[in-house]
């Protein structure tokens, strides 16, 4: 799936959970979804994980990681349900053919998690969104301000405004 396609499903998600606005509401994003978020413990190398369960799709994260991790990987697990990943082969299935796992440390080179990586960029940090706020601020891409606003990490935030706007100058 491109870019573009991931970025307008992120935005359609967004418009009709009725949350286009700062920070993103991703735990609503999901209810309206009809997908439950529920804590769980795990490695520290696991953030978190989706399942296919009776009563619909559950997302499970790592209690123990900060807030902006979390909010990560619930928009990235959502991701996989609304791309539809959990209707694909068993490639990223463990032997029940319906979890699919998002590490830490690796895992992102498989084109789904790729996909998923995009499409939680997309949600937390919708293109215009970004672009507005920056505008706000006085058009300054400071990573660490705009990071905060969308509740997201530096990292998150750097990554996304370099996919944004490859050309400009991003930092503090």
């Amino acid at each position: 799936m491109d870019r573009e396609e991931i970025e307008a499903r992120a935005w359609t998600l967004l418009e009709a959970a009725d949350d286009v606005r700062v920070p993103v509401d991703v735990i609503r994003a999901c209810l309206k979804q009809g997908v439950a978020v529920m804590e769980a413990t795990f490695p520290d190398d696991t953030s978190g994980m989706v399942r296919r369960e009776d009563r619909g799709p559950v997302i499970y994260v790592n209690r123990a990681h900060p807030t902006t991790r979390k909010r990560f990987t619930v928009a990235h697990e959502l991701g996989h349900v609304s791309l539809g990943h959990l209707a694909e082969g068993a490639a990223l299935t463990d032997r029940d053919g319906d979890l699919y796992l998002f590490r830490v440390t690796g895992g992102a080179h498989d084109g789904r998690e790729v996909e998923a990586n995009r499409f939680a960029a997309a949600l937390l940090m919708p293109a215009r969104l970004v672009l507005g706020e920056a505008d706000r601020l006085g058009g300054t891409l400071d990573t660490r301000l705009l990071a905060e606003r969308f509740w997201v990490s530096e990292a998150a935030m750097g990554v996304r405004l370099r996919d944004l706007l490859p050309q400009a100058a991003v930092g503090r």
